[in-house]
């Protein structure tokens, strides 16, 4: 190789502390170096950097006052509705127009409030009462109590309607007092939440579809009640529907893995998943 045909290529110079850089020897490299750099593209000018930049900041969570702690759980029993830590919460989101509540800070605040009585409730909530106020709450899982009139003229309103509520039986409960509708003229916005969970389950006039409250008719539920009547899938099944005998033999191995790997049952809701994954057959209720 000759010295000529060196002087072209690039040359690696050792420097201090033993690291080689390579330095670029070839004409004008070093002056195309700057006008290669200026046309790359800053991050504010990147495809959606603009559009980034316009999402509204999240606000830091609220911590509320005790006053305002007070008038969130006497209104809830003005309306017969139990303190939950859950509703009182979406009590004081509802005051404070949507803003996000400190959740910790909210349970510290009615702990500390000479005004009120913390106690443990199910499922690691709380509820949060006021000393020396005589106590009337609605159970929503207690048995129907209505005139049959109400639920004749509930049935007749939902079936003519396609309304989509918003989803939870509170949210729901509110959206139906703010219609003003007759049938429920007089009842306490805790009455109405036991209406709507009644409707939701045994008198069959509200469903759930996509999250949200419906008509019983345009309910998830209905599509699968008339799905089974017909005894066929509901929606269009991705894979091959399994078959009596298929689903009894399929289901005798999963118990046998579960078993084979220290389990004594396996949950219901993994069934349809393990079917599909295991066996690439869906599992259908309603076929």
């Amino acid at each position: 190789m000759g010295a000529g045909s060196r002087a072209t290529r690039t040359a690696l110079s050792v420097r201090a502390k033993a690291s080689y850089v390579i330095e670029p020897k070839a004409p004008g490299i070093q002056e195309c170096l700057p006008k290669l750099q200026s046309k790359r593209p800053s991050a504010a000018s990147k495809p959606g950097a603009q559009l980034v930049n316009l999402l509204p900041a999240k606000l830091p969570a609220a911590k509320v006052s005790e006053n305002q702690v007070l008038t969130a759980v006497s209104s809830l029993y003005d309306d017969e509705l139990k303190p939950y830590g859950r509703i009182l919460r979406k009590r004081l989101l509802e005051q404070l127009n949507g803003s996000d509540i400190d959740a910790q800070h909210l349970l510290q605040t009615c702990q500390a409030s000479s005004s009120l009585r913390v106690e443990p409730e199910e499922g690691g909530d709380w509820s949060a009462l006021l000393v020396g106020r005589s106590e009337f709450f609605i159970d929503c899982n207690t048995e129907d109590i209505y005139p049959e009139e109400m639920w004749s003229a509930a049935a007749a309103y939902f079936a003519g309607s396609d309304e989509v509520i918003p989803g939870g039986r509170y949210s729901c409960a509110l959206a139906l007092v703010a219609k003003k509708l007759p049938f429920l003229a007089g009842r306490s916005l805790g009455q109405v939440c036991h209406i709507a969970q009644l409707a939701l389950t045994s008198r069959k006039l509200l469903g759930y579809s996509n999250g949200s409250v419906v008509p019983y008719a345009l309910s998830t539920s209905s599509m699968k009640h008339s799905c089974a009547s017909r005894q066929c899938p509901s929606g269009a099944p991705q894979m091959p529907v399994a078959t009596w005998e298929m689903a009894r033999s399929y289901l005798r191995l999963i118990l046998e893995s579960a078993i084979l790997g220290g389990a004594d049952s396996v949950p219901l809701s993994n069934v349809k998943r393990l079917f599909r994954s295991e066996y690439s057959i869906d599992l259908s209720e309603t076929a």
